[in-house]
């Protein structure tokens, strides 16, 4: 028997936004995620805001962040 976990559901705009940095080989870097972190600073208060790729990465740019 299955239990689904979850149901995920894209609709053209979630396909386009997911299409855009493949299409244009900036997954990682680029305008869509310079783009995010201004919407996230601006979101939260915050003068810059930094993605990360995983939790990870995020832990370890804090830690430097911290001098640690």
């Amino acid at each position: 028997m299955k239990i689904p976990i979850s149901k995920n559901w894209f609709g053209p705009e979630e396909f386009a936004a997911i299409q855009r940095p493949l299409n244009n080989g900036w997954v990682v870097q680029g305008q869509e995620v310079k783009d995010f972190e201004k919407a996230f600073s601006e979101f939260n208060g915050a003068r810059y805001s930094i993605a990360c790729s995983s939790g990870t990465a995020a832990m370890q740019i804090a830690c430097a962040a911290l001098g640690a």
